[in-house]
């Protein structure tokens, strides 16, 4: 995601290479893959953020679009979302989502920023991010950026809507959901126009229709064996083709209706369904004193 600018792309104070990898890659953690804050965009509620992508072949991530015929690893699209979250990342709150066609660095994909949020002005806890469960890989990708956001609403609300976030182990989950995609590995047709409409006009602010349900993603769960990798998409790191978003090789999907079945949401992670990094520091450390006290 280089608009707004997130942390770890070559932008960057600490830029890594591996900023396009899944959670769970080399150490990548949700959320936000562990990085430290990037540069801070200042937004006012109401804006609409014209979110670009980008990866290592686009030597200048400053101009759109960028140059034509650019190897993308779309892993034939899939379901994106788009939130904020306002404590850190504990809790993410969602603005936009698209599906099908998404991710593509070839489009701008316009999310509006609610007009009825509350101000959210620490720029270490304040923000946004991109995540992204494809259509022939089991991974899940996240990207955030800091940023602040400046409202006129004293008494504003954050969206109802939490972030669906799939294929974590590191929260539980198996790498086992997929999302409905249209299959191109190249260059898409890019935001679909009605959900274009629905990203830009309220539907996802707190009292909009999107409501706790937002639209159907299109996520499938992967029964019985593991699908085939996706052999055309890159590796990270090989330094090849890149990836808006991940650039490495993983399970296909498989359309057959005996081996996927619907699967709504995944774990939703908002208000109502934190996820606190230091419980699990707190339990490894409980499992060290007990280890210690019968050894």
């Amino acid at each position: 995601m280089s608009n707004p600018p997130g942390q770890a792309g070559p932008w960057s104070d600490n830029p890594s290479y591996e900023v396009h990898a899944w959670i769970g890659f080399k150490g990548k953690t949700f959320p936000c893959g562990g990085y430290p804050k990037g540069p801070v965009t200042t937004y006012r509620a109401g804006d609409i953020i014209q979110v670009r992508f980008w990866n290592h072949q686009v030597k200048d991530y400053q101009s759109f679009p960028p140059p034509d015929n650019i190897p993308q690893a779309r892993h034939g699209g899939g379901a994106c979302e788009f939130s904020l979250s306002y404590d850190g990342g504990k809790t993410w709150n969602v603005i936009g989502q698209y599906t099908k066609t998404c991710p593509d660095i070839y489009y701008e994909w316009p999310v509006q920023i609610p007009a009825n949020v509350p101000s959210c002005t620490d720029s270490d806890r304040c923000l946004f991010a991109w995540s992204w469960t494809a259509y022939a890989t089991n991974q899940f990708y996240h990207h955030c950026a800091n940023v602040v956001i400046n409202s006129a609403d004293p008494n504003g609300s954050l969206p109802p809507l939490e972030m669906t976030v799939t294929n974590v182990e590191q929260i539980g989950q198996k790498a086992d959901t997929n999302a409905e995609g249209d299959k191109i590995k190249t260059k898409s047709t890019g935001p679909n126009k009605n959900q274009t409409t629905t990203n830009t006009n309220g539907f996802y602010a707190a009292g909009g229709a999107a409501g706790t349900q937002g639209i159907d993603l299109g996520l499938n769960t992967i029964k019985g064996k593991t699908p085939p990798p996706d052999e055309e998409d890159d590796k990270v790191g090989s330094g090849k083709g890149g990836d808006n978003s991940s650039g490495g090789n993983g399970s296909g999907n498989n359309d057959s209706s005996d081996n996927v079945s619907r699967n709504k949401g995944g774990l939703r992670i908002g208000a109502s369904s934190r996820f606190d990094p230091t419980s699990l520091k707190v339990l490894l450390l409980i499992s060290s004193v007990l280890v210690s006290l019968y050894a």
